[in-house]
């Protein structure tokens, strides 16, 4: 790099975000100040000596167009064959900052067995900052270079109890003293399913909802308890943290009569539909009124994957994922990989919990995938621009043929 200059090349397709980040800690002997050096200098006192490469205030990185916070970023949107200029932006000196305070419980009392995590608060944030730390046996915790932004700050007991505490931070680079949280007992959600359809509907005691978490892996603690349903239907979901969930989805384990034939058909919190969708708990907002309601309709999706010469083309991997961004979620059941037989036949759907529900979707063939891989939001963008739209809808079963050229 020359004057400031950079080039990327033989990039894939895909959504881009460009970061500056500097090689060390200081340059040429600059570096930033402390917030004690500021404070001693504005009161003309003497200024504290510098420790060498201090490891709790680091150069931030920066983002094009010249934010050091990730939100605000400007992603870059790249196409097949297309060459952007003029990605340029200016560098902003912006340290990391720590983060100091004290964890108790509602009585005053130093906690024990407990871990804090902090987390960007943006689910959709590509970064996926995540600190872990365990206070002092006096309660007094420290968090250290955290890159300017909105973070959630969870900290839970590893015992019995399962209390917790949550606060949403700020970070511009300021360090930050004092802190308090305090340990509170664990949210339960109370909801109940329902079933809808032609066939008679199956008894309502006795199932188990499932219910998933989104936050990343290596969240401490415990998973919530999801009890089984009542003859009402009505069941609870106890030991929960704030965070975003997935309510919803088979069953039960294992095949019987029941299980194969009804499928997740909705689930609705406070009159909105989360299906297959985040559902939002904080520690002052939790749903009163979840319904999670399964019906016997299914959707299916088949087609033959084949060459321009009509050969089947069975080394191919078929992805069908939704049109909708909204849903590119980890483990959603809207996304789903299949490979043809030696024909080039394929089918993704059909009866019970295997079901694709309805939809607009983007189908799409791949010579190569890692595992998981189709979960990726930027795996699944490159995809898009090829991909073929196929919509469908309730109890439909649609035929796609796929060609490849």
């Amino acid at each position: 790099m020359r004057r400031g200059r950079y080039r990327f090349y033989g990039l894939t397709p895909g959504d881009y975000l460009v970061v500056a980040m500097r090689l060390g800690a200081s340059l040429s002997g600059v570096r930033t100040l402390s917030d004690a050096e500021v404070d001693a200098a504005l009161k003309g006192s003497r200024i504290p000596p510098a420790l060498p490469g201090d490891p709790t205030s680091l150069p931030a990185p920066v983002y094009f167009p010249g934010t050091a916070r990730v939100s605000d970023a400007t992603t870059i949107t790249v196409a097949a064959g297309d060459e952007r200029s003029n990605v340029d932006f200016r560098l902003e000196t912006v340290r990391t900052a720590s983060l100091e305070g004290t964890i108790a419980t509602v009585n005053g009392q130093a906690p024990a067995a407990v871990t804090l995590t902090l987390t960007t608060a943006s689910p959709s944030n590509p970064s996926n900052e995540r600190q872990f730390a365990r206070p002092a046996p006096d309660g007094t915790f420290k968090l250290t270079n955290i890159k300017p932004g909105s973070y959630n700050l969870v900290a839970r007991e590893g015992t019995a109890e399962a209390r917790f505490a949550s606060a949403v931070v700020e970070v511009n680079g300021v360090d930050q003293i004092g802190f308090q949280l305090t340990l509170l007992p664990p949210l339960t959600l109370s909801a109940r399913i329902a079933f809808e359809g032609t066939a008679a509907p199956p008894t309502l005691a006795g199932r188990r909802i499932p219910f998933r978490s989104l936050a990343p892996d290596g969240t401490s603690g415990p998973p919530p308890q999801v009890g089984n349903t009542a003859a009402t239907g009505a069941f609870s979901i106890t030991g929960l943290l704030p965070g975003q969930y997935v309510i919803g989805g088979p069953l039960f384990f294992g095949a019987t009569t029941d299980s194969v034939t009804w499928t997740l058909q909705s689930a609705v919190a406070d009159g909105r539909d989360v299906t297959d969708l985040p559902l939002v708990i904080t520690a002052d907002a939790v749903p009163k009124n979840v319904v999670v309601t399964y019906g016997d309709q299914w959707q299916e999706l088949s087609g033959r994957l084949r060459q321009s010469s009509n050969a089947a083309a069975t080394e191919y991997t078929m992805v069908v994922f939704p049109a909708d961004k909204k849903y590119w979620l980890p483990g959603s059941r809207r996304i789903l990989t299949v490979r043809p037989d030696s024909t080039g036949q394929f089918r993704v759907g059909g009866p019970g919990p295997i079901t694709l529900p309805a939809g607009a979707y983007l189908l799409a063939a791949v010579t190569d995938i890692e595992r998981d891989e189709q979960f990726d939001p930027s795996f699944l963008d490159a995809l898009v621009p090829s991909a073929i739209p196929v919509t469908l809808a309730a109890g439909q079963r649609q035929v796609q043929d796929v060609v490849i050229k």
